[in-house]
């Protein structure tokens, strides 16, 4: 049960790193510098990203804030409902 838990807290941290790189990428696309473009090095791959990649950024963005609730629902009730029948 602990290295489930290890497992997910580590899965939970590398999943909130993700999330600020993306924002990262996303406010220096939206920045009033006006940054067309950046470098994106996720620690496994390196790429080149541009503004027209916005929408695939906020969709990826909004898939990892869906992951993270997914990892913290599971690290805080353990994955299991408990129903108890009202009569």
């Amino acid at each position: 049960m602990s290295d489930d838990r290890a497992y997910l807290e580590a899965r939970l941290a590398k999943t909130e790193q993700a999330i600020e790189a993306v924002e990262d990428k996303i406010l220096a696309l939206t920045s009033s510098t006006g940054a067309q473009s950046y470098e994106m090095d996720t620690g496994q791959t390196r790429a080149r990203k541009t503004e027209v990649e916005l929408a695939e950024l906020r969709l990826t963005l909004a898939q990892l804030e869906d992951r993270r609730s997914k990892l913290r629902l599971l690290l805080c009730s353990g994955g299991v409902t408990h129903v108890i029948p009202g009569y």
